[in-house]
């Protein structure tokens, strides 16, 4: 949505220097929607943060005018004051920095836990450490959210996060949106397939692939890409990974392959 106020505030030409804050947690912005909403409204702080209904704030990071926009890749901050961050197993051992696990958190303001329909796993906590199962890691002091672990593509052995690979195609031009999953595979177990969005005309698999190659490592990149006439959307609105691969196995009209 910022993407889309940027841009065609942009091409419009809509004023809005006056706007000096800008405040998104729906995802992790792609380098291409902090470069537009930039250039769109110069004089507003750019910020984003990661959090949970159970968790509350955890961390946030904050683009103030005249910064550029960074491939910052996966980052989205540092903890919020008063909430302290650790990367746990799924025994709540501590991992080092860069090794992704279990993003953990312990802050005043924690949920204690659901009214009903606690099925034991949705909010976990290690010794005090809660987690809603969420998966990142530290880089000094900066969290990187890589995405729940029930999305994880295990593709010939390797671990792949859809959210990953489709920040990385956000940012190609000609993208409205994009979202990945793991298509059963015979050789690989699961191989990495990816669904596009066209923001205007149209986009080939090459732009896509040369797009994707200087950012994702070779074992993340798709193998396969579909043009896709929308979204695959649960009834509640929320992006379906799994609706993606039903569509790709019913060949439904929604979605063209690319060749």
């Amino acid at each position: 949505m910022l993407r889309l106020l940027s841009e065609r505030g942009l091409s419009g030409g809509v004023d809005a220097s006056g706007i000096r804050s800008i405040i998104c947690a729906g995802s992790k912005l792609d380098t291409r929607t902090l470069e537009a909403a930039r250039r769109w409204a110069p004089n507003a702080t750019i910020y984003e943060y990661y959090g949970a209904s159970e968790l509350s704030f955890v961390s946030g990071a904050g683009l103030r005018p005249g910064q550029q926009a960074e491939q910052r890749g996966t980052g989205i901050g540092k903890p919020f004051p008063g909430v302290a961050i650790r990367i746990l197993d799924d025994d709540g051992a501590e991992l080092p920095d860069g090794t992704d696990g279990n993003i953990c958190v312990r802050s005043g303001m924690v949920s204690d836990g659901y009214l009903w329909g606690d099925d034991g796993q949705a909010l976990q906590s290690f010794d005090g450490w809660h987690t809603v199962g969420d998966q990142g890691y530290l880089d000094g002091g900066t969290l990187h959210m890589l995405g729940r672990r029930s999305d994880m593509i295990i593709t010939a052995g390797t671990n792949v996060y859809p959210h990953e690979v489709e920040l990385a195609l956000a940012s190609v031009p000609g993208v409205a949106a994009a979202v990945a999953a793991g298509f059963a595979d015979d050789l690989r177990g699961q191989k990495v397939v990816a669904g596009i969005v066209p923001s205007h005309g149209g986009v080939t698999a090459t732009q896509l692939k040369a797009g994707v190659e200087d950012v994702l490592a070779r074992n993340k990149r798709p193998l396969e890409y579909f043009v896709l006439a929308e979204l695959p959307l649960t009834d509640r609105g929320k992006l379906s990974r799994e609706l993606l691969l039903d569509w790709i196995a019913r060949n439904d009209p929604r979605i063209r392959r690319l060749g």
